[in-house]
């Protein structure tokens, strides 16, 4: 997850809410089986729009406030935030075309 930017409940504000930029945020743990399914092509999506958005990841389980602030139940849940409100999110996404659509839907 190189290019990725880490959100934290310490940047939040500075990184998602803040951002000039459309902020498409993946919210996971590490522990989670459909978040380490997902990742490989949320990752190829990040490169491929990178130039429309910043895509970003956080740990559910390190960053209490980010989960609580998007209301988060279940995960992996993404969300797409411009000027700082959440536009659109998707949750448990299963597929790479489904999560394609959605990151097209949105930007």
């Amino acid at each position: 997850m190189n290019d990725l930017l880490v959100v934290t409940d310490e940047n939040l504000a500075s990184a998602v809410l803040e951002n000039d930029r459309p902020v498409v945020l993946a919210i996971g743990a590490h522990w989670c089986p459909d978040c380490v399914r997902a990742e490989p092509f949320f990752m190829q999506f990040a490169q491929r729009f990178a130039d429309k958005a910043v895509f970003a990841r956080c740990n559910s389980d390190e960053s209490p406030k980010v989960k609580e602030q998007f209301k988060v139940v279940h995960i992996p849940t993404m969300v797409v935030v411009k000027n700082g409100k959440e536009m659109d999110r998707i949750v448990e996404v299963k597929t790479p075309g489904e999560l394609l659509a959605w990151i097209q839907k949105n930007l």
